[in-house]
């Protein structure tokens, strides 16, 4: 579940319409990328949205979690705000969740997603 980002980068002047991009890695087709909505105006979105992958435990245990946060561009194009990368192998239980922040990597703020 993507639940919240806080802190994001204001990089024009306004504020971000942010929106959350995932994949599950290694992905050369990019069959798992999943979208967050878009939230408007705010550098600190609330999305709670869960984005569903059907695998087992084992291939889910073999991947890594790309998440990207993403400005979505009305009259340009959307630009990255942030990303962070996840590591799966340590998920011991198909229902397992893991709470926490992660700082994403960007220039030199570091903004967060949860």
């Amino acid at each position: 579940m993507i639940m919240h980002c806080k802190n994001l980068a204001i990089s024009d002047g306004t504020y971000p319409d942010p929106y959350v991009k995932t994949y599950l890695l290694p992905d050369p087709q990019r069959l798992t990328k999943r979208k967050t909505k878009v939230a408007r105006k705010t550098i600190n979105p609330t999305y709670n949205q869960m984005l569903i992958y059907e695998l087992t435990l084992e291939d889910v245990r073999n991947r890594q979690l790309l998440c990207g946060v993403w400005d979505c561009g009305k009259l340009r194009e959307n630009h990255q705000l942030g990303r962070v990368m996840i590591d799966l192998s340590a998920i011991q239980a198909a229902e397992q969740t893991v709470t926490q922040w992660y700082p994403l990597k960007v220039g030199n703020s570091t903004p967060s997603l949860s």
